[in-house]
């Protein structure tokens, strides 16, 4: 899923780091040039043809090719069926392009293989909670979170946990993974909306009104609420969308009756 574009570019020491978490991990390993041949590979050990197609969707996603790069990720495991790298990051390729129905067997099956692995738990993750299933979706966000090696990813998983808790009604864990996303990464706009949200979903207002007028500040598209309704649907199925709809309808309500702030 590429978020990008939800990070405050403000945050110039911190913006190489968002870039990587923010497009979902896509960006390990390191980048490989298109015109570079195959090499020998660890991770591919049956076929360089296989390695070189899985360098170039990494090449493509990173462009924002996403559909080109489900395509290479899918020659790939034609070759390699079960290389579990290049499983997790074929789903998350599908679930970035909308068909998480697609991304769910081939995540469930990186994990089989792979089940130490955080970031397949996360793409795991991320196709349970585009299909609706919200509290399998948590689960392996919990996952995700244990298995984590590196703790500047956290933010991320947090904002995402926060997200699965919104969807469930759940607005005092919603709050509490949200505020902590923003403990660690402040200029992170999708915990600072889920912060508001649960907020004003608690009844507390004047805090909901004072997120708000944060997200403002952030100087980015993505916090109105058509934007993040547009984001939404493009992710989303239609039960995702339907689990998600009040927590929309809330930030809606509460960012039409914000002031605001004077110039």
């Amino acid at each position: 899923m590429d978020m990008t574009h939800l990070v405050n570019p403000r945050a110039k020491l911190l913006r190489p780091l968002a870039s990587m978490l923010l497009i979902a991990a896509m960006c390990a390993p390191a980048a490989v040039a298109e015109e570079t041949p195959a090499k020998a590979d660890a991770n591919f050990p049956t076929s360089d043809q296989a390695r070189s197609y899985f360098a170039e969707g990494v090449n493509q996603y990173r462009a924002g090719r996403i559909k080109d790069a489900a395509i290479s990720f899918r020659s790939a495991l034609a070759l390699e069926p079960d290389n579990p790298t290049v499983l997790w990051k074929s789903a998350r390729a599908l679930e970035s392009i909308g068909l998480s129905g697609q991304a769910l067997p081939l995540a469930e099956r990186s994990i089989a293989l792979m089940p130490f692995n955080a970031i397949a738990h996360g793409s795991h993750a991320m196709t349970l909670m585009h299909l609706g299933r919200r509290h399998e979706a948590l689960a392996a966000f919990v996952e995700e979170a244990r298995l984590a090696r590196r703790a500047h990813g956290q933010f991320f998983i947090l904002a995402m946990r926060a997200q699965a808790h919104l969807m469930l009604g759940e607005y005092d864990l919603g709050l509490k993974a949200a505020e902590e996303s923003l403990r660690q990464f402040a200029d992170y706009s999708y915990p600072a909306v889920i912060k508001a949200t649960c907020l004003a979903a608690l009844g507390r207002e004047a805090e909901a009104q004072d997120a708000v007028r944060a997200c403002r500040k952030l100087g980015l598209d993505i916090v109105t609420p058509d934007n993040w309704d547009k984001a939404n649907r493009r992710f989303y199925s239609p039960d995702g969308i339907a689990q998600i709809a009040p927590a929309m309808t809330i930030y809606r309500r509460v960012w039409d009756v914000t002031p605001e702030e004077a110039q």
